[in-house]
């Protein structure tokens, strides 16, 4: 989904921008993971994750970045559940990995879908709460809208290339 002007010309404001850039990221996502066998999404193939945990990953993390979205957009600081920066990325992988470890496909699914719900909302919902240039490139506000879409992204290229490896 590309933003095209309002009606009357007016251009798209840069959280519209992102979020469709989040949407085409999603899309390309989805469209990795279309028509696999069911035996093998809860393969380990990528470390030791499967397609079911990845998803569940990149739900956790959409999730984390849109409470901290409506933290920053209530004037609270900007905190993802769980996350501990001294800890680092990987300790917070490991310990939501576990969480879901034996969540069904579905259930991931769901999870993805329920996260980028949340998600969507609370960047909307920061152009009304807090001053545009907070949301510009580069900010807080920016790298937890973005972060989705980055995260979909740097996903869905190893899929593919594992998809073509394992000739699916």
């Amino acid at each position: 989904m590309t933003p095209s002007a309002a009606p009357g010309g007016t251009p798209p404001s840069p959280l519209d921008e992102l979020l469709a850039e989040n949407d085409r990221a999603r899309a390309d996502l989805l469209a990795a993971l279309d028509a696999l066998p069911a035996a093998r999404l809860a393969e380990r193939w990528y470390g030791e994750w499967s397609l079911r945990d990845i998803v569940a990953h990149l739900a956790v993390w959409q999730e984390g970045c849109a409470v901290a979205l409506e933290s920053l957009a209530r004037g609270e600081p900007p905190s993802i559940p769980g996350y501990d920066p001294a800890a680092g990325g990987e300790s917070f992988n490991q310990a939501r990995a576990a969480e879901h470890r034996d969540d069904s496909w579905e259930q991931v699914m769901g999870l993805l879908a329920a996260a980028r719900t949340r998600h969507d909302a609370a960047v909307r919902a920061l152009g009304g709460a807090v001053e545009p240039e907070r949301y510009q490139e580069g900010r807080t506000a920016y790298r937890l809208a973005a972060m989705p879409g980055d995260h979909d992204r740097g996903h869905a290229e190893p899929i593919r290339e594992w998809r073509r490896e394992q000739g699916l």
